[in-house]
């Protein structure tokens, strides 16, 4: 019985998860001059003039906050790059962003793209009324 229950603290314990070290954003000027990175785009309209307005986005890693995790934005289509500590990736993990409109009518789009290599690898967004939630499980 005792080596049960050790066994089961070693599988509970392999299944912690814990911040990439460094991990934040930077504002960034778009997704062509960042290669090498996971960039987030995020815009909110007013859904009768289709007037940009400002907005924030709430990025998380595997569900878990972490320092910096929330910006806010101008009335812009607004670019966000994730960015780690030196020699740390994200990949093996689930990035997933939550942007916010103040107006709960507000069209809001969020978008993110893994372009780590020449071409994006992967990419998700999502449109919705007053907030928009995309993710991406970075390989």
């Amino acid at each position: 019985m005792a080596t049960l229950a050790i066994g089961a603290t070693v599988v509970l314990s392999g299944c912690a998860q814990t911040i990439v070290p460094g991990l934040g954003l930077e504002k960034a000027s778009g997704f062509e001059d960042n290669r090498d990175s996971l960039v987030i785009e995020a815009a909110v309209k007013d859904a009768k003039t289709g007037e940009l307005k400002p907005g924030n986005i709430t990025v998380t890693q595997d569900q878990m906050d972490f320092d910096g995790n929330r910006k806010d934005f101008g009335p812009e289509e607004s670019y966000f790059k994730v960015v780690t500590d030196e020699g740390e990736s994200v990949s093996g993990h689930l990035i997933r962003v939550v942007v916010q409109a103040n107006d709960p009518e507000a069209e809001v789009h969020c978008a993110i793209k893994d372009i780590t290599k020449k071409e994006p690898t992967h990419a998700t967004e999502s449109e919705g009324e007053g907030s928009a939630t995309c993710q991406i499980d970075v390989s």
